[in-house]
């Protein structure tokens, strides 16, 4: 016969009960099953950190406690859409946990096909008209398409306290222009009414990170990227682009776009026209409108992205953009190696370029963007000076994307002769790369020749206060 649940469990049974951990232990443990609260490499695939948090609930009732929080900050490990969006609609106080969602996530849409009408009936109660459901399906024949498109806009509508999202675009936001209506008309109810305790969505919004597995990339002044933007912009700290291309118009609503708080503006695998092309304008608004800047990225990608780019940014016109930004900015990423066969012959940075920006102390360029001393340029009789003249007094590290022919090691000889008379005294690390693509048969032979002379600059510098490292060559 079961025994009641409230009947003492009997003396030899007690005697071998496990008792609880403290609370401080499962608090660090669901800390660090965490992807929101403990970035663990190995648990960066949120479904897997999710289950063990889910499970963690099931074990007792004092986990429960400590672990369901942990599992609603990462929702995108969720395995059923439909559960997500009732349980998010149903328990505000769950909908209030999410702190991070990743729209590339499998949900299995596949596998539910939801109707339209459920779509509709959450719609309505949020205020909105259920016609707004047909308007805002991307015209597509596939039905998990359409149903993924539909719950990222209510799973925004409904995670107010959202701080991070990863958006990845597919082809129909991108060449069909399906936006964000449901996202657009709950942000206009919110806006219309009268109520204060409810909050707009992605009000809190901290890190916006796009991209997109297509390879022609997108443009930045696409509808659902410009929808995000509006709603996020008073709060986004780091915006980090992937993968984008060259096309904005100048009645972009981009262009009215103001984010004070902006931190990070990291553009990453892209590819930009040069100075009077349409993205460049737009990121120095982005820069010009905001006094907190700390960390600018630009990385260029010249395969399928940038094949249809005329006339490619140069360092020079990605730096005119940021200048604003002086006096905050300590990181700067500027990483042309892509494009270096159709900027060799392109203005290079001068001496002095970095003379405004008083607070920079870590530095990523690629030779092509200063050394004059490239093939093809016609400033072959200047001293080996063209980077220790570039540099500003606060650097503390510095990157040097080398190039496959590099013409930097004189320059590197040079700046260690200057650290040594006593230039630079914040100085603290040279870092060399390496990493572009050889053909097999002769990648071994050219690498060693640049590692022959990464040797001779770090023994050059044997006598200061720099240590001298390099990454050479990619693995295969």
């Amino acid at each position: 016969m079961t025994k009641a649940p409230n009947q003492a469990l009997p003396e030899s049974t007690a005697r071998f009960a496990r008792p609880a951990l403290p609370v401080e232990i499962q608090e660090y443990i669901c800390h660090f099953l965490c992807s929101y609260c403990h970035d663990y490499p190995g648990l960066n695939c949120d479904r897997i950190s999710t289950r063990a948090l889910a499970a963690l609930c099931r074990t007792s009732r004092s986990f429960a406690t400590v672990a369901q929080p942990h599992v609603y900050h990462v929702a995108s490990g969720s395995s059923s859409p439909r559960l997500l969006l009732r349980t998010l609609f149903e328990n505000e106080r769950l909908a209030a946990l999410v702190r991070s969602h990743d729209q590339d996530t499998t949900y299995g849409f596949l596998r539910e096909n939801i109707k339209i009408d459920e779509f509709t009936s959450y719609v309505e109660a949020l205020g909105l008209s259920g016609s707004d459901v047909e308007s805002a399906a991307p015209r597509t024949n596939g039905r998990d398409r359409v149903n993924k498109h539909l719950f990222n806009q209510l799973f925004l509508c409904l995670a107010p306290q959202l701080e991070i999202l990863r958006l990845e675009l597919e082809s129909d936001q991108i060449y069909d222009e399906a936006g964000y209506q449901l996202l657009d008309a709950r942000l206009q109810v919110i806006c219309d009414s009268t109520s204060a305790a409810v909050e707009a969505p992605l009000s809190h919004l901290r890190t916006l990170h796009i991209n997109t597995h297509y390879d022609w990339g997108y443009g930045l002044g696409i509808r659902t990227i410009t929808a995000i933007l509006q709603a996020a912009a008073s709060s986004l700290e780091e915006l980090i682009v992937e993968r984008c291309t060259d096309f904005a118009g100048d009645a972009s609503p981009l262009r009215q776009i103001q984010m004070p708080k902006l931190k990070l503006l990291a553009f990453d695998g892209c590819a930009f026209e040069h100075e009077n092309g349409s993205h460049l304008p737009i990121i120095k608004t982005f820069c010009d409108r905001t006094s907190q800047l700390e960390e600018f990225r630009f990385s260029g990608s010249r395969p399928w992205i940038g094949e249809n780019i005329g006339l490619h940014a140069t360092a020079e016109d990605i730096l005119h953009c940021v200048e604003s930004c002086g006096q905050s900015l300590c990181t700067i990423t500027v990483d042309l190696e892509n494009f270096s066969d159709v900027l060799t012959p392109a203005p290079k940075l001068t001496a002095g370029s970095f003379a405004n920006f008083s607070r920079l102390e870590v530095l990523l360029l690629d030779d092509f963007s200063f050394c004059h001393h490239m093939l093809g340029s016609q400033h072959n009789s200047l001293p080996n000076s063209c980077l220790t003249d570039l540099l500003p007094a606060s650097i503390v590290r510095l990157i040097v994307q080398l190039s496959e022919e590099s013409s930097v090691w004189g320059d590197l000889h040079d700046l260690a002769k200057s650290v040594t008379y006593g230039r630079f005294l914040n100085f603290r690390q040279l870092h060399l790369m390496d990493e572009h693509r050889r053909p097999r048969h002769d990648y071994n032979i050219v690498s060693e020749s640049v590692r022959v002379a990464s040797e001779s600059v770090r023994v050059a510098f044997d006598s200061t206060n720099v240590t001298v490292s390099w990454k050479l060559g990619r693995s295969w």
